[in-house]
């Protein structure tokens, strides 16, 4: 062999550490350095996100090292997710050199400039680097994945007002390369956004490469009017990373492809964090209209349905036939269903029995439901007619005001016709008078021994209805003092919503034990009734002022249950203990 000739595998070997070392200073050219006293410190990027991670690459001559780098100076500004190590050898003309270097992925803790810190590793050290970390609602959409990769937000166009659903569909592009992630959805007290349905993946393909596509489904309700800002979409995830500097210092089975490099790099590399972020979305939101009702119902459709149970009653006086009766409204949720009173009827008592809130998939989308169970007693006979119902509601897709109708039910009742009173009472007819004396006697002893056993029945009966009278009415007042446990929770986090849901709830376990209802407390007490009017106004519209007073709503909320507590009429010696521990003591002392 000439002396000049060297094999074939040495050219190889040299090739490969000739890219290495070109990898390795493409990319020392793109990141910010600094290069200091024995140790060069960069960063992947010099502008970041709020809650992105980026990369500090420390490097130096192993051979110049007594130590590792102390990086405990940068939990100061940064949270550490996670460090890594590699070594790099390069051969450039016969001559041999190694670079040690430390991978450390950071994140920052607040926006605003700044400043990595001189970092020691023995004698060594490195100079300092400079960081801004901005807002992601004020940055462009960005990605550092390649290909196409991106996330798109898809608003469709329209008119929105104040607690109306708004649908999003919120698209992911990601090319060949990406691991895993997951995304985050924007948070803010201005808005609620809830995940609808099931991801939607399909493939496609572009310019040559394949993509994977993602699709997801929100659902946004404003909670106030003007200009809302969503901030963008954010997928977090791991990418591959095969790049000198990232690899695993020595691949075995590298000299087996002959340098084109090897399939289980992917395995062995440790991949390196990647984000996709979408562009911020800005919308208008419009204000309740004047022209409509004081209870503001945002929606594409609106209904009011009603069944009887069983389908087919036999109406009879004194009997209780129940009647369903359903709101629908597509393009609203549950919470903005309003109450349901139906109004009285000639002839007949109506009783509220209980109220469910749900949501229901209709061809058109989700829909929100409330059911309304009411007890029926006719106390006359003959026809008797339930008026109609009404709701009125905002047609979101016209901006009009309209008003959902169940039509008037005419029913026909068998029993007795209750007389109209009589203002002129006639004498009473005299009872004819019996003559025979020994009859007169044996009438009378069968009217003690049937009165007697009647009198005996009675008791039994009483005796049994009020033992199961009592076992409920405790049941029922401890349920109800456990809302009011929810009431006392919902004030002292400062919730609206869960405040109001709790109290629909006490009230109506409160009128099952035989108290005022929700309306009769409204009339009975002003000050509940403007605390109530001023927490509808920020559940439903969003457009009070000032901080909601939750302790002056709570003190209004057990005023009336100090007053109507239903425990009074109770003997002492009730049949089943208390469940719950009075809650006049609870310490309600932070709100």
């Amino acid at each position: 062999m000439p002396a000049c000739a060297r094999p074939v595998s040495e050219d190889k070997t040299m090739i490969r550490h000739s890219l290495s070392a070109l990898a390795l200073l493409t990319l020392t050219t793109l990141a910010p350095t600094a290069f200091a006293d024995g140790l060069s410190a960069r960063i992947s990027s010099d502008s970041v996100a709020m809650g992105d991670s980026f990369q500090l690459t420390l490097s130096a001559d192993p051979a110049e090292l007594t130590a590792a780098p102390d990086i405990s100076a940068l939990n100061r500004d940064f949270d550490i997710l996670g460090t890594s190590k590699s070594m790099q050898t390069r051969v450039i003309n016969g001559a041999r050199s190694e670079t040690v270097a430390w991978i450390i992925t950071l994140a920052p803790r607040t926006p605003g400039h700044l400043t990595i810190p001189s970092l020691n590793a023995g004698a060594a050290s490195s100079d300092a680097l400079t960081l801004d970390v901005a807002d992601a609602a004020n940055l462009p959409p960005v990605s550092n994945l390649p290909g196409a990769s991106g996330i798109t937000v898809d608003l469709k166009p329209g008119a929105y007002y104040v607690q109306q659903e708004m649908p999003l569909t919120v698209q992911i592009t990601i090319a060949p390369g990406f691991r895993d992630g997951a995304i985050e959805a924007p948070q803010s007290p201005d808005f609620v956004l809830e995940q609808r349905g099931e991801d939607r993946v399909s493939r496609s393909e572009q310019n040559g490469g394949a993509l994977t596509v993602i699709e997801r489904d929100y659902l946004l309700r404003p909670q106030k009017s003007g200009t809302l800002t969503v901030a963008p979409f954010t997928l977090r995830g791991t990418a591959d990373d095969i790049s000198p500097i990232s690899a695993p210092r020595r691949d075995p089975f590298a000299s087996l492809f002959d340098g084109a490099g090897s399939p289980f790099a992917r395995m062995l590399a440790p991949g390196r964090p990647v984000t996709l972020r979408s562009a911020p979305l800005t919308v208008e939101i419009k204000a309740k209209p004047n022209a409509s009702a004081d209870w503001f119902l945002p929606a594409r459709d609106v209904s009011l349905s009603a069944r009887w149970d069983p389908e087919t009653p036999a109406f009879r006086v004194g009997e209780a036939v129940l009647r369903h009766v359903r709101i629908t409204a597509l393009g609203a949720t549950g919470v903005q269903l309003p109450d349901l009173a139906l109004p009285d009827a000639a002839g007949a008592r109506v009783y509220l029995d209980r109220s469910d809130l749900g949501t229901i998939n209709t061809p058109d989308g989700p829909a929100a439901v409330r059911d309304f169970s009411y007890s029926i007693v006719p106390t006359s006979g003959g026809t008797l007619t339930l008026p109609e119902v009404t709701v009125q509601w905002f047609d979101t897709a016209s901006e009009t005001s309209r008003v959902a109708i169940l039509p008037a039910e005419t029913l026909r009742v068998d029993g007795p016709v209750t007389p109209a009173p009589n203002a002129q009472t006639g004498a009473a007819l005299p009872a004819p008078a019996i003559t025979d004396t020994g009859h007169r006697r044996q009438h009378t002893i069968w009217l003690w021994v049937i009165g007697l056993t009647f009198v005996a029945m009675a008791g039994v009966i009483f005796l049994w209805r009020r033992s199961r009278r009592l076992q409920g009415s405790a049941l029922q007042a401890a349920k109800r003092r456990a809302s009011m446990v929810r009431i006392e929770t919902a004030c002292a986090a400062g919730d609206p919503a869960a405040a109001y849901g709790a109290t629909v709830a006490w009230s109506q376990l409160a009128a099952r034990c035989g108290e005022l209802g929700l309306s009769a407390r409204l009339a009975a007490f002003p000050d509940l009734r403007s605390r109530w009017q001023d927490l509808e106004t920020r559940v439903f519209a969003g457009e009070a002022s000032g901080a909601w007073d939750a302790a002056g709503f709570l003190k209004a909320i057990r005023a009336t249950d100090r007053r109507f507590d239903g425990r009074s009429p109770l003997p002492r010696r009730a049949v089943l203990p208390p469940l719950y521990a009075p809650l006049a003591s609870a310490n309600l002392s932070h709100l």
